[in-house]
């Protein structure tokens, strides 16, 4: 995580494990991931994406996981291009994004359904 860098043509996609929005370029290789990792991982994109949505996640409410696993990172890995301001706060853009990533996610589901 330390070694990832922010770049300027990031692509934004859709996480459906976490249900959170992922940029190309703070997604460390899958290889690189132990599955406790990518539980976390996914804790701290949720949560991120709860931030953009302003209402902080509280649903996995066992002593507020989510956010502990963001502040946790927040210390281990600063410099992570997810925590750039303009992808960790209030965003009208990026929550309608993200619902419409949710929907299209949805609607592939049920084309299978």
């Amino acid at each position: 995580m330390l070694s990832l860098r922010q770049h300027a043509d990031a692509t934004v996609d859709y996480d459906a494990m976490s249900d959170s929005l992922l940029w190309s370029d703070e997604v460390p290789s899958m290889s690189s991931f132990e599955d406790v990792d990518l539980l976390v991982f996914r804790c701290i994109a949720r949560y991120r994406s709860s931030l953009i949505e302003g209402v902080p996640d509280r649903s996995s409410d066992r002593d507020n996981l989510f956010q502990q696993c963001w502040d946790s990172a927040q210390q281990a890995f600063p410099t992570w291009p997810g925590f750039a301001t303009r992808r960790c706060e209030r965003s009208a853009n990026l929550a309608e994004l993200l619902n419409e990533k949710r929907r299209n996610f949805a609607d592939t589901l049920d084309a299978y359904g």
